[in-house]
């Protein structure tokens, strides 16, 4: 169940290319220009392509990308430069560039990079936490409970970015927490909570919840082993999907 990239130059049929064309237009409209700086072009853009609403494939519009933020081609193209670093979008023979998501080997990997990244992080942040990082834990948690019981999933999965964040935050260490960012925004590329089905989705909600308590309860260790089963489970359970044929 993976979404296979249009092989670089191939034009396909009429509906394929309305069927891209449709895509990059779609891109395009989720985002929501904050700036015009480079770094205001690639906070954005990180934004639509980690949140996985883009297919695999999708072309990367330049000049319309340029048009909605107000800018020149330069400062989307130095950001795309960015984005094809953390293993977002890459080059097609052309020149042009087109959304990337991880392949099953590369799923893996990244799985492998934030399961002992996130681990370290917990194991610094437990301690540290503070009232103010304990409610917020417990604020979004919460949110994840609304967005399941309307059967949002999307919506569930946005918050889960920030759980996750938010129960490493507290660690003190902002390269290790920029290095676990980049890790999940490569790893969500791929769709990861699209591919379950809801009721492992529901399961997976009932990790959060158990590790909102532990983290709650200053439970340093507890939080390591439930964060790594979790991820252990979420990993597992998308491979499922990568080898079951479409």
């Amino acid at each position: 169940m993976t979404w296979p990239s249009p092989p670089d130059g191939c034009c396909g049929g009429t509906a394929e290319v309305v069927g891209r064309g449709r895509a990059a237009v779609e891109l395009v409209a989720q985002l929501r220009p904050t700036g015009t700086s480079q770094e205001a072009v690639l906070t954005e853009l990180r934004r639509v392509l980690a949140s996985g609403r883009v297919r695999a494939g999708t072309v990367v519009p330049l000049d319309q990308i340029a048009a909605a933020f107000g800018v020149s081609r330069t400062p989307v193209r130095e950001a795309l430069k960015s984005l094809i670093g953390e293993g977002l979008i890459r080059h097609n023979h052309r020149g042009g560039y087109l959304v990337h998501a991880p392949t099953r080997d590369e799923f893996v990997e990244l799985y492998t990079i934030r399961s002992a990244l996130e681990q370290a992080a917990l194991a610094s942040a437990v301690p540290r936490a503070g009232e103010d990082d304990r409610q917020l834990v417990r604020e979004i948690v919460e949110r994840q409970r609304d967005a399941l019981a309307s059967g949002d999933v999307s919506g569930w999965d946005a918050e889960g970015r920030a759980f996750h964040e938010a129960l490493a935050a507290p660690c003190g260490m902002p390269r290790l927490c920029l290095l676990l960012r980049n890790a999940a925004n490569s790893s969500a590329a791929a769709r990861p909570m699209q591919r379950l089905r809801l009721a492992r989705v529901r399961a997976l909600h009932a990790d959060h919840e158990a590790l909102a308590e532990a983290f709650t309860e200053g439970a340093a260790e507890r939080v390591v082993s439930l964060a790594g089963e979790h991820l252990h489970r979420v990993r597992n359970w998308v491979l499922d999907s990568f080898d079951t044929p479409s």
